[in-house]
C-alpha cells in the first residue's frame, strides 16, 4: 500500500517536473531549445518570429524595419562563417575543394567573367544584398564531363548534398547572407504563388509573378533581386551563379555547372596546379 502511494506520488512529481520544463517561458512563446539549429538566429523560434516581422513590416511599407532584419541575418551568419571557416582544414577533400573552387568561382558582381560577356553586371547593382546558397549538390567520379557536354561519361561514385555550406564570399559594397532552408521557406511563403503562366500574350513569353505576389517580389526586390521560375510556380531566391560541382577522382579537374539566371546556364572546367584551383574556360551551354 505505502509502495503504491510513494510510486503515484513519484510520477506526479515528474510529470509536474515536465510540465513546468514546457511551460518556463510567457504564455505563446516556443521553447527554442526544444528545436534543431545551429546558434540562436537559425533556430525555429526566429523563424516563426521573423515571418511576423516581415508581414508586419510588408503591411506598414515599412523598408527599415526590414533591413534591420536582413542585417541580423548577415550578422548572424558572419558569426558561423569564423565558426566553419575554423574547422575548415579537417574537412574531407570533397568539401574543402568545393569551397576553394566556388569562392573562386562564385562572382556575381562580374558574370560576364563567367558566360563569356552573354550576361551583363548590372542585375546585382542596386541591391544591398547577396543571397548565396547555403547547400550545394557535389559528385566525384572517374572521369569527369566536359563543358558543353549533354552526357556523363560514367556515373559518379560519389554524391552529397553539403546542407551547412558557409562559403567566405566578399562582394564590394553588399552584405552576405546565407540562404538556409529556414529562409528559403520563410521567402517563400512571404511571396507566394501568383504569378502570370508560361505562354500568356505569346508562345515564348515566360511565366511571371503577378498580383500580390509581384507586388511582394518588388518589395523585396529593394533589398536583393528574387526572380520568378521560368517554367511558373517556384522563385530563384539564390543570386547567380547558382552552383554544383563535378569532381574527378584525383581532384586535379572540375566540372562546375551553373545557373546564371532564371533562364540560361552553363559550364566550366577547373584544373588543379601546384595545389591552386585555376579556371580554365566558362560558358553558357542551355536555355530555358
Amino acid at each position: 500500500m505505502i509502495r503504491s502511494v510513494l510510486q503515484r506520488c513519484l510520477f506526479v512529481i515528474g510529470f509536474l517536473l515536465v510540465f513546468l520544463s514546457f511551460s518556463n517561458t510567457s504564455q505563446g512563446q516556443i521553447r527554442e531549445d526544444r528545436f534543431l539549429g545551429r546558434g540562436d538566429c537559425e533556430s525555429i523560434r526566429y523563424y516563426i518570429r521573423d515571418n511576423r516581422r516581415l508581414d508586419t513590416a510588408y503591411a506598414k511599407n515599412d523598408f527599415k524595419a526590414t533591413e534591420v532584419m536582413f542585417d541580423e541575418w548577415s550578422n548572424c551568419d558572419q558569426d558561423r562563417l569564423q565558426v566553419y571557416e575554423a574547422g575548415r582544414a579537417s574537412q574531407p577533400e570533397i568539401i574543402k575543394n568545393a569551397y576553394a573552387i566556388f569562392e573562386d568561382f562564385y562572382t556575381p558582381q562580374d558574370m560576364m567573367r563567367v558566360t563569356s560577356g552573354r550576361v551583363g553586371n548590372d542585375t546585382y547593382k542596386d541591391a544591398k544584398y547577396i543571397m548565396v546558397q547555403g547547400t550545394i549538390y557535389l559528385t566525384v567520379r572517374k572521369t569527369i564531363n566536359r563543358p558543353g557536354g549533354h552526357e556523363y561519361l560514367c556515373l559518379p561514385n560519389l554524391e552529397i548534398i553539403l546542407e551547412e555550406f558557409v562559403p567566405n564570399i566578399s562582394v564590394p559594397g553588399k552584405k552576405i547572407i546565407f540562404l538556409n532552408s529556414h529562409r528559403d521557406t520563410l521567402l517563400t511563403r512571404f511571396l507566394g504563388s501568383e504569378h502570370h503562366p508560361l505562354g500568356e500574350g505569346g508562345i515564348m513569353n515566360p511565366a511571371h509573378a503577378g498580383g500580390e505576389s509581384a507586388k511582394r517580389l518588388e518589395f523585396l526586390n529593394h533589398y536583393f533581386r528574387s526572380f520568378h521560375g521560368h517554367w511558373g510556380g517556384y522563385w530563384h531566391l539564390v543570386t547567380f551563379p547558382h552552383i554544383f560541382i563535378d569532381f574527378n577522382e584525383d581532384y586535379t579537374e572540375a566540372n562546375v555547372g551553373f545557373r546564371a539566371n532564371f533562364a540560361e546556364g552553363g559550364s566550366a572546367l577547373y584544373k588543379k596546379t601546384d595545389g591552386v584551383w585555376k579556371l580554365i574556360r566558362s560558358r553558357l551551354t542551355w536555355i530555358e
